[in-house]
């Protein structure tokens, strides 16, 4: 039989600190999920917007990057949540702690699948409006030809 003397005087077993989480670290990931939690509701239905604003776009283009994002979410996860975080950080002002290969690859991304449609591209350098038109190759229109 056991003495309660015995158990009292045993002490807790020698750790040396791998593996085990301490409450500073603790804390540091609950504020993180907060704070992601948080940028991510806020930037779930801001971010077509926030994209028309980097590119100084016209207002009619948000439903075409609105298109594109849900595109992108379901096809690639990965540079969808690339693209929410670039944004948010930028519309935040802390475009310093995005890492430049990432921004090269979001900027680069968007300007594609974005200045990809001429009736976006063109009207954007004020050329005059052709449309989409499939028939309209480079800088000759339809009636030329």
């Amino acid at each position: 039989m056991i003495d309660k003397d015995e158990i009292q005087m045993q002490s807790r077993p020698e750790t040396t600190g791998k593996g085990k989480v301490t409450r500073r670290l603790f804390i540091v990931i609950v504020l993180g999920a907060i704070f992601g939690s948080v940028a991510w509701f806020y930037r779930r239905n801001a971010t077509a917007k926030s994209i028309q604003e980097f590119f100084a776009l016209e207002d009619k283009t948000r439903q075409i990057i609105q298109e594109e994002l849900e595109l992108l979410k379901r096809e690639h996860t990965t540079w969808f949540l690339a693209t929410v975080g670039f944004f948010t950080l930028v519309d935040w002002g802390l475009r310093v702690l995005i890492p430049r290969r990432i921004e090269f690859r979001v900027i680069n991304y968007w300007s594609w699948r974005v200045f990809s449609r001429r009736s976006i591209a063109w009207e954007y350098i004020h050329y005059p409006i052709v449309g989409d038109d499939p028939a309209c190759d480079g800088l000759i229109r339809p009636s030329e030809q």
